[in-house]
């Protein structure tokens, strides 16, 4: 229990990390460090959700507004980052996934409903 989760949700952590591969592979390489440090700078270390709310919180992590996975070619693209305190971070992490889940399951039943839509009109 070293990382604060009980055996079963520190393995599940574990398979986690092992399916999304190492920072460095996951494209956090010196290119984003610097970039990451620029954002940083930028926002004066301050997270912008919680300014945007009238706080003033400090900024540990830094944020891609359009996500990776959806636009690859904006990764170190200043523009598109923000960044933001750890719990603001999370909150979208989790919405973005919640989200990217949702859609997804819409792909998956779309071609089902079209097929059965088209056989009974065929």
């Amino acid at each position: 229990m070293d990382s604060g989760h009980c055996d079963d949700h520190a393995e599940r952590r574990r398979d986690r990390d092992r399916w999304r591969g190492s920072a460095t592979q996951r494209g956090y390489d010196s290119g984003w460090k610097w970039i990451r440090l620029v954002a940083l700078r930028r926002d004066k270390y301050l997270c912008q959700h919680c300014l945007r709310d009238g706080r003033v919180t400090p900024a540990l992590d830094v944020d891609h507004i359009v996500p990776i996975a959806s636009a690859p070619q904006l990764r170190l693209t200043l523009s598109n980052l923000q960044s933001l305190c750890r719990p603001c971070h999370r909150a979208k992490t989790v919405r973005s996934e919640h989200q990217q889940q949702k859609t997804s399951s819409a792909n998956e039943t779309e071609p089902h409903l079209n097929r059965s839509a088209q056989s009974e009109s065929g």
